[in-house]
């Protein structure tokens, strides 16, 4: 009875240091990890005007669009329509309008954050970049994801400073979209 109990007993310790082994090598890996993420720093894109011209005959003869073209790091471009703010619009509804797809406004948002300081406020005359999708509005590309993951982490900073349940809405759908996104503001 007694070589049981020390065989059980050894066959428990071997478990638990093996155990104990791995949650620390899984640990340093996730530190680095994240400790290359929160160096990384994102090169600012270059805008460039394309020749085209092209007239949206949904809207008024104000909302004139003009595609641009931009280069990001990785070489990737992303293609935008300047649409100029008329009175009613709001993000949401030109999420719709351009997406077909209304919560997906954080995109616009992303883009234009510059211009517009508070989501929730768009002044009328403004000219803002709406980026155009890789995929549709219901059926976003990795791409697509990461950067409506990236206008919902801005919309939670913008947030944060005034409303912080809103806020924290904001980054829980932003995990949503990319699960790799850490609140490094705590």
């Amino acid at each position: 009875m007694d070589k049981n109990n020390k065989n059980k007993t050894n066959k428990f310790k071997i478990i638990l240091i093996t155990s104990i082994i791995l949650v620390v090598i899984i640990s340093i890996i996730a530190y680095l990890n994240f400790g290359n993420l929160k160096n990384a720093s994102p090169t600012a894109p270059t805008l460039s005007v394309v020749d085209s011209v092209s007239v949206d005959t949904t809207t008024t003869d104000t909302a004139k669009t003009i595609i641009k073209e931009e280069v990001a790091p990785a070489e990737q471009k992303e293609t935008t329509i300047i649409h100029k703010i008329v009175s009613g619009n709001t993000l949401w509804g030109l999420a719709n309008k351009y997406y077909g797809n209304a919560p997906l406004w954080p995109n616009i948002y992303r883009k234009n954050i510059e211009t517009i300081v508070k989501p929730d406020i768009i002044y009328t005359g403004i000219n803002i970049e709406i980026p155009n999708l890789e995929g549709s509005g219901h059926n976003l590309t990795k791409i697509d994801s990461f950067n409506i993951a990236e206008g919902y982490y801005l919309s939670y900073l913008a947030y944060k400073k005034y409303d912080e349940k809103k806020a924290n809405n904001f980054l829980r759908i932003a995990k949503r979209f990319r699960t790799t996104i850490v609140d490094s503001m705590k």
